[in-house]
Formats: structure tokens, C-alpha cells, sequence
């Protein structure tokens, strides 16, 4: 009894429940799940236009100037006036950098043979993947195809980190760069269009030549 009696007495004493605390119980809400993130390279991928506007007019924030941006940008230029693409891709990160405060040095800035390597790299995945479909479908599968480290499957460290391959363009050491088709795929569905054309011109003893591009 006196050991049940001390017990009791060192339990410690239940609160009572206040109408405030009741109510704070009665109106707790489950806290919602945010929504799932989407990856920068995915927002750059489902709209090239809006990324390609903001990087021209210096709008595009520095943390958001990623690989991936690199490439889509690149894509989106390399998609239209292939000839004269590089270059507007050189004068528009050079702009660019200057818009958003980057001081150019021999080890910061403009990197002439990362950016002419990626660019050959983007001109041979449309020359392999371009079948006519939307520009955000190609970007999409190149953000996924070239992982950052591509480039150092053609360049050792030394080679492409070096200042001379920051001022000018520096041949691979390791392996060559894919060559390129000599006609674009636009080209090459042009002239697919002109080969019944030519096999119904063909002399019928003689067989049409083959068409290639």
C-alpha cells in the first residue's frame, strides 16, 4: 500500500487540456508535400526560346549558366544558320559574361576550345538526330546524351585546361572530334525528295545511281 502510495505520488500529475490547446488540435493541418523538383537541365530542355533571350540579354543569372544551358544554347543556334552559328555563339558568351560582371583573364572567362569541341559535339548530334521533330525533343535527349566530362575523352587535362586552348584552338591529343556530315539532315530530306525525280529520268537499261550524302 505505501509502496503503491509512492508510486502515485511520483507519477507526474496529468495537465488539463485548455479550450486553446483543444482548438490548436482540432484545426492542425496536414503540412503539404511540396511539388518535386524539376532539374534546371529539364526547364532549359522544355523552353530553348526563353533560355536563348535571357542568355542573349544578359538576364540569365550566373548559377544558371550550367553545362547544360551551354548546350542548349548552342543547339538552338546550331538548329538555325549553321554557318554562321559559332561565331554568334563565341560573340554571345563574350557578351554575355560581360553583361553579368565576369572580368576576362587567362584563366576565367571565354574558353575558345571547350566552346568550339562542345559546338562540333552539338553539330554531329543533329547530324545523327535531327529527323524533323521540335527543337525541345532534341534538347531534351542532348542535355541527357553529353555528360560535362565528354570533352576529356578527346583532350587530356593538361591539353584542354591550358591557356593556349583558352586563347585559341587546340587540336584533341586523345582521340579526334566526330567528323561532321558535309550536308545538314535538312539537305540530305531535300535531296531524298529529288531521288525519285533522278530514277525516273535514269535510262531503264541502267540502274539509278545511289543517293548519298
Amino acid at each position: 500500500m505505501c509502496l503503491q502510495l509512492e508510486k502515485n505520488d511520483s507519477a507526474p500529475a496529468s495537465q488539463p487540456v485548455t479550450r486553446k490547446a483543444k482548438k490548436k488540435q482540432r484545426g492542425a493541418r496536414p503540412t503539404p508535400t511540396p511539388p518535386p523538383t524539376i532539374p534546371i537541365q529539364a526547364i532549359y530542355a522544355r523552353n530553348p526560346d526563353a533560355l536563348v533571350r535571357a542568355f542573349e540579354d544578359g538576364t540569365l543569372a550566373r548559377e544558371d549558366w550550367t553545362h547544360a544551358a551551354h548546350l542548349v544554347v548552342a543547339l538552338a543556334y546550331a538548329h538555325g544558320q549553321r554557318l554562321e552559328a559559332y561565331e554568334r555563339l563565341r560573340e554571345g558568351i563574350q557578351r554575355y559574361n560581360q553583361l553579368t560582371g565576369l572580368v576576362e583573364t587567362p584563366t576565367r572567362g571565354f574558353h575558345e576550345t571547350i566552346t568550339r569541341g562542345w559546338f562540333q559535339l552539338v553539330l554531329h548530334f543533329l547530324d545523327l538526330f535531327d529527323d524533323g521533330r521540335p527543337l525541345t525533343s532534341l534538347a531534351e535527349d542532348l542535355v541527357q546524351l553529353f555528360p560535362k566530362e565528354e570533352l576529356f575523352r578527346h583532350f587530356s587535362r593538361n591539353v584542354l585546361l591550358s591557356v593556349d586552348a583558352r586563347r585559341g584552338w587546340v587540336e584533341p591529343d586523345l582521340r579526334p572530334l566526330p567528323e561532321l556530315e558535309p550536308y545538314t539532315p535538312a539537305d540530305r530530306r531535300f535531296l531524298q525528295t529529288l531521288a525519285p525525280a533522278s530514277r525516273t529520268e535514269a535510262p531503264s537499261s541502267a540502274p539509278a545511281p545511289a543517293l548519298t550524302v
